[in-house]
Parts: C-alpha cells; sequence; structure tokens
C-alpha cells in the first residue's frame, strides 16, 4: 500500500512539474512569435520607403522573417494544442498577438528611416534567431 501512496505522488509530482514546464514554454513560443511577426511588419514598411540599393536586403530580411514566423506560428499552435486550447481560442491568440505587435510595430515604424542602420539592427534581431540559417538556405540556397 506505501509503495502505491509514494507511486501516486511521485506521478503527481511529476505531472506538475511537466505542466509547468510546458506552460513556460508556449510563453517563450508564443513571445518569439510576436517579435518576429513585429519584425516583419517593420521590413514590410522598410522595403518599400529604402533607398533603392538597400530595398533588396529588406526583400531578404523580410523573407527570412516570413520563414521565421511560419515556423514559432506553427510551433506555437502545436504547443497551444497540446495545452487543450480549441481552434477559437487559438485564433483569439493570434488575434491578441498580432493586434500587440502591430502596435509595437507603428512604433518602431515611425522611427525608422529603413537606412543601412535600420537594415542592420534588424538583421541582428533576426540572425539571433535559431532558425536563422535554415530560413537563408531554403531562401537563397546558401548557408549564412
Amino acid at each position: 500500500m506505501r509503495k502505491s501512496s509514494i507511486l501516486a505522488l511521485f506521478i503527481a509530482f511529476i505531472g506538475t512539474t511537466l505542466s509547468i514546464q510546458v506552460s513556460a514554454s508556449i510563453d517563450d513560443v508564443v513571445k518569439r512569435y510576436q517579435q518576429i511577426y513585429m519584425w516583419e511588419q517593420v521590413a514590410t514598411f522598410c522595403k518599400g520607403k529604402a533607398p533603392t540599393e538597400l530595398q533588396e536586403d529588406w526583400e531578404l530580411i523580410e523573407s527570412i522573417l516570413k520563414y521565421q514566423g511560419g515556423y514559432w506560428g506553427g510551433e506555437a499552435i502545436r504547443q497551444l494544442q497540446y495545452a487543450g486550447k480549441t481552434l477559437p481560442q487559438i485564433k483569439g491568440i493570434f488575434a491578441s498577438l498580432h493586434s500587440s505587435s502591430e502596435v509595437l510595430a507603428e512604433h518602431l515604424i515611425s522611427k525608422a528611416v529603413c537606412d543601412s542602420r535600420d537594415r542592420d539592427l534588424v538583421h541582428k534581431e533576426v540572425s539571433a534567431d535559431p532558425t536563422y540559417r535554415s530560413a537563408v538556405y531554403i531562401i537563397t540556397g546558401q548557408y549564412p
């Protein structure tokens, strides 16, 4: 009898610990998706506003961000589903993420000159993402 109660407590503890880890992971993934979506809005804006010699750079950055957004968005959906969220709940979460990302992006866009300094700043953010090398390879056929 004693073994089964200890085993039950152990299983309950493991379940609680795993739930906490999954929810922290969900928060990290959702936050990363939100950041990627924000930078994508900035890159899309700058692609049209940048001097001609930088437009190609902004186009590449935008493409990389779209790839990264697809990855992190898919990961967020997968983890939210695993956590028991329904499709309408997930859609609501993404609508909220997009809305707040657009507000943050508008603030950055209002200050953006879309010159090489802005490009380098956004590129630094983009290249820090773990999906960067894969994104560049898929888009250009070459590793960075």
